[in-house]
């Protein structure tokens, strides 16, 4: 007969935890395989309504941006720039009405993008 098993408190919330890692993990690999393209409508409104890392108000805006053909022309000259993404680029193309808007920027309002730093600033004002 084998002696039974005696775990203490200590192992029983180690397992505990590495179930519970493992376990979100898991959660989180589910969420992103079903995950739409960014840059699509239905990756904004995937973000608002499955992962809700956006408001409502987020959500609208982003959707506004997707439809403005003149918003579609910045984003795709400012993703150029080393460091600036999907979310970077949507959060200027929401700021500046239109290419001539954003060269014209200067480099303060170009930094108040959420962001948007001192460095990444001088790179848009340099690819605009």
């Amino acid at each position: 007969m084998t002696p039974p098993i005696t775990l203490s408190v200590v192992d029983l919330v180690i397992i505990a935890t590495v179930l519970w890692i493992l376990l979100n993990e898991v959660h989180k690999w589910w969420r992103r395989r079903k995950r739409p393209e960014p840059g699509t409508t239905e990756y904004v409104h995937h973000l608002y309504k499955n992962e809700g890392v956006i408001d409502e108000a987020e959500m609208e805006r982003r959707l506004d941006v997707l439809e403005d053909p003149a918003a579609d022309r910045i984003r795709e000259v400012v993703e150029r720039v080393n460091g600036v993404g999907t979310s970077t680029s949507f959060a200027i193309a929401a700021r500046f009405d239109s290419l001539r808007d954003l060269r014209e920027a200067s480099r303060a309002e170009l930094e108040a993008v959420p962001n948007v730093g001192p460095d990444r600033a001088r790179a848009i004002q340099e690819q605009v």
